[in-house]
């Protein structure tokens, strides 16, 4: 199967500072931060659940996104070409974190992404 597991939950913010307080509050740490005031991002951990959260502008509608990890990305990609069931809206490319990713969407419009390091 092309899913291994969840990877993480990104989560954009209008404030990165209230929102990983929130985070931290729940039990998370601040494992590594980058980017500057306004455009501040971070990765988040609990145990094994991983939180990358990035702050956008004031005029941005904050969104989600969730990301599972995939074992293979080629043969995952052609396997979801052949199947009819899944909608894929964006094909396997590379992210500019140094991932490999396809984004997918269900019936109901949610978008998911299946990600896998690159090798």
């Amino acid at each position: 199967m092309a899913i291994r597991g969840l990877d993480h939950l990104f989560l954009e913010t209008h404030s990165f500072e209230q929102s990983a307080n929130f985070w931290e509050g729940l039990g998370f740490k601040l494992e590594q931060k980058w980017g500057d005031q306004g455009h501040s991002a971070g990765l988040l951990r609990c145990d094994e659940a991983v939180i990358v959260l990035a702050e956008v502008s004031q005029s941005e509608r904050p969104k989600q996104d969730i990301h599972f990890t995939m074992a293979d990305p080629e043969k995952t990609m052609e396997r979801l070409e052949q199947d009819l069931r899944v909608r894929i809206t964006q094909p396997l490319h590379d992210s500019h974190w140094g991932t490999r990713l396809i984004q997918v969407q269900d019936p109901d419009g949610r978008v998911f992404w299946l990600e896998s390091p690159k090798h």
